[in-house]
């Protein structure tokens, strides 16, 4: 919708957002900031890489390609020093939830 909009009106859109995967889905160009200050600007493929994520976050990650869309996406995410992820093997999934919702 909001695609739409700014084409058919030939305006744009700003929106801050904190989940990465989330802003190379949907964001035409992404601006990495460290303490107030952009740190880099441009499109997914080339600010999110492994270089300028450990520089503006601290992290160590792997990125590719998600294969549903095809768009930039974040694989992996550990802090420095941490091991490799775990191999694929199966795992546990545990999941916890509160609020009235979860009282049914």
């Amino acid at each position: 919708m909001v695609k739409r909009l700014t084409r058919d009106r030939k305006v744009g859109a700003v929106a801050a957002l904190h989940d990465l995967n989330q802003a190379a889905e949907f964001c035409d160009r992404l601006d990495l900031l460290s303490g107030g200050r952009i740190v880099v600007s441009g499109d997914a493929e080339s600010t999110l890489t492994p270089e300028n994520l450990l520089t503006v976050f601290g992290a160590v990650t792997r990125v590719g390609i998600n294969p549903i869309t095809g768009r930039t996406a974040i694989l992996d995410i550990r802090a420095p020093g941490q091991e490799d992820p775990p191999s694929r093997e199966p795992r546990s999934i545990w999941s916890a939830a509160a609020g009235p919702a979860s009282r049914r």
